[in-house]
């Protein structure tokens, strides 16, 4: 052999090693991951497959597992205990695994429309929910008779219609069409992706009622983990999500190859089943109006509302600690405009309509702020959750704002949203309550703050408070038709709504008629925020009174934009809430929207110290400011 061909084979072999080495050095070592999955494998979880099958995991240095749900190990437990890193479950899961002090957090929806539908055969001519009066139908539940977020849906949508569910035949059904096939259900409900297809498969046609389309939608699968991973594994979080949302953008792309995959894990089904959920899932996942995975504040308050509506959240929590927008942020590029974050008094409603108004008419887009409003949380009071800095701004009573002052705390009151005081004591009319003077011996129920009320206006009328039995009421009118009950304690634009809507007849006692009337929702920040961010909140006010101005002089045009907030409500109670509000708003045709005096605080100040609610004093003069009233 000559020399030359020897060295030059030589020559190759070297450079043939060392780019194999070089390789070996660019191919690290997989990390291994384990994805929980919401259910058994079937096209619902699409896009994991594609993202598995094609590398899509791989190529982001990622060796996944997808395993399905058991019952012997559930996939919040599972992430929880550290057997999996990653999970799918519902949004309403998440939210009730949170009340529960699990520490989980949500990373991407997929399904933005919420697949939960009701369906019936054909034939029987079902095709709204008002055709459900006089029928059987069934809703499928857990084992144990739990409603899931199937039955949660039924219940929030029945409740927005206003159909009486008495006249409906309700059973339990389990997770199949065959109670609907066997004739003992006239609808029964399901997944529009599952369940429905099961009846064409039977040979029959149907008819389908998905629970979105009639204003009542959660989140249904979202991608999750836990806040340790997030804090310590922020890389490998991140590449689990793009990865995710990669094989999902395949599998909408590209449906027939991953049908083709999804036959791989769900071996015992049809490939006409596979394709039919598939297709029948994209639009729920893909709806056009943000990327895929994009979460809305708005949204993850709606889930909150329902729960808590249908008493299956117990307790109000904070929907923005349910979920983070860092990684989709990163993923998108977002770059975000000022953030300010809002702390309401309570859960969204028309009483805050001027902050609807200011973001959907794009008033705060306008000023160049991005603005997050969030319903109240349990725990902290409002006041506190400023003070830790987890808002901007809070909304409050004016009585709750007063007696934090006294303990010292450094607020200061740039607004007040309402001018009088709406508060309400209601009571049925067979309780003949109709005077201040039939207050006493009595059994009221209600807010603290309703109750401070009472008893600054029994004081003020030189009447003893100490015979009123006061019991602590959670929400709504159901304390007040229980017959120990003798009292109840409100706001007028929203319990004596509820009242009046009931059909109840009812005597209503106002205190600002009986010399109560201090201002009631206020707007503030901590003196601190204030005097660091002038321009920041001359901006924010400025947009929200345009918002406040809006609503007052263009109430039916405002009354809707609560929905985009949460779209479960009631929209004839909302309507009513809104105009009510109004004239506590602006009770006079000259009132500067927002404008506070001196008198006014002073006044509510002395009530409050003649029932001993005063722990410090303070002079009033410096607890408020008309600086950013324009």
């Amino acid at each position: 052999m000559p020399k030359k061909i020897f060295f030059l084979g030589l020559i190759i072999t070297i450079i043939s090693i060392i780019s194999g080495c070089a390789l070996q050095k660019k191919s690290p070592k997989l990390e291994n991951v384990t994805l929980k999955l919401k259910w058994l494998h079937q096209a619902q979880f699409a896009g994991n497959y594609a993202a598995k099958e094609k590398g899509i995991y791989e190529k982001y240095g990622l060796n996944t597992t997808l395993e399905p749900f058991s019952f012997e190990s559930p996939t919040i437990e599972a992430v929880v205990s550290g057997k999996a890193e990653f999970g799918i479950t519902g949004a309403d899961e998440l939210m009730l695994a949170r009340e529960k002090g699990l520490p989980i957090k949500a990373l991407a929806v997929i399904y933005k429309t919420n697949p939960v539908c009701a369906y019936s055969l054909q034939n029987s001519n079902i095709t709204k929910p008002q055709d459900f009066l006089g029928k059987t139908i069934g809703i499928e539940r857990a084992s144990d008779g739990t409603e899931v977020n199937i039955g949660i849906l039924y219940s929030a949508m029945m409740s927005r219609l206003g159909i009486n569910r008495e006249k409906i035949n309700e059973i339990t059904i389990g997770y199949d069409a065959s109670e609907l096939l066997a004739g003992k259900t006239d609808i029964s409900t399901g997944y529009i992706i599952n369940e429905p297809h099961q009846v064409v498969e039977a040979g029959q046609k149907v008819n389908t009622i998905l629970m979105a389309d009639y204003g009542v939608n959660m989140y249904a699968d979202v991608l999750f983990t836990t806040e340790d991973i997030i804090n310590k594994k922020p890389d490998l979080v991140e590449k689990f999500v793009r990865a995710t949302l990669d094989g999902w953008q395949f599998a909408i792309e590209n449906q027939e190859e991953t049908i083709d995959m999804i036959l791989k894990y769900a071996v015992n089904s049809s490939r006409e089943h596979q394709k039919y959920m598939l297709e029948t899932s994209i639009p729920l996942i893909y709806t056009g109006d943000s990327p895929l995975g994009w979460m809305d504040a708005k949204q993850w308050e709606g889930v909150q509302r329902t729960l808590f509506d249908q008493e299956i959240l117990k307790k109000p929590i904070r929907p923005e600690n349910a979920y983070t927008m860092e990684f989709l942020n990163k993923i998108y590029n977002i770059k975000n405009k000022q953030k300010v974050s809002v702390r309401l008094s309570w859960l969204h409603q028309n009483q805050f309509a001027g902050f609807y108004a200011a973001d959907q008419m794009g008033f705060y887009n306008q000023e160049g702020i991005n603005v997050n409003l969030h319903s109240a949380g349990y725990g902290l009071s409002v006041e506190d959750q400023i003070l830790a800095g987890e808002s901007s701004f809070g909304v409050s009573t004016a009585i709750n704002f007063l007696k934090k002052i006294s303990e010292g705390k450094k607020l200061k009151a740039i607004a007040a949203i309402h001018q009088q005081d709406p508060t309400v004591f209601i009571s049925l009319k067979e309780k003949n309550m109709k005077t201040l003077q039939d207050f006493k011996n009595i059994t009221l129920a209600g807010s603290d703050t309703g109750i401070e009320s009472v008893k600054m206006m029994l004081t003020k009328n030189n009447i003893d408070f100490s015979s009123v039995n006061f019991i602590p009421k959670k929400y709504g009118i159901k304390s007040l038709t229980d017959p120990a009950v003798d009292v109840l304690t409100g706001v007028s634009f929203n319990e004596l709504i509820d009242a009046q809507n009931n059909n109840l007849e009812l005597n209503a006692l106002y205190p600002k008629d009986n010399n109560i009337n201090g201002y009631h929702n206020i707007i503030f920040a901590t003196e601190e925020f204030i005097q660091k961010n002038p321009e920041l909140v001359k901006k924010f006010m400025k947009a929200s009174l345009e918002g406040w101005k809006y609503v007052v002089s263009h109430p039916n045009e405002s009354t809707n934009f609560v929905f985009e907030y949460d779209m479960g409500l009631n929209p004839t109670h909302q309507e009513k809430m809104l105009k009510d509000s109004i004239r506590y708003i602006a009770p006079e045709k000259n009132t500067q929207i927002g404008r506070m005096t001196k008198e006014k605080w002073q006044t509510t100040y002395d009530d409050l110290k003649a029932i001993g609610e005063i722990k410090n004093e303070f002079d009033v003069d410096q607890i408020f400011t008309n600086e950013f009233i324009q």
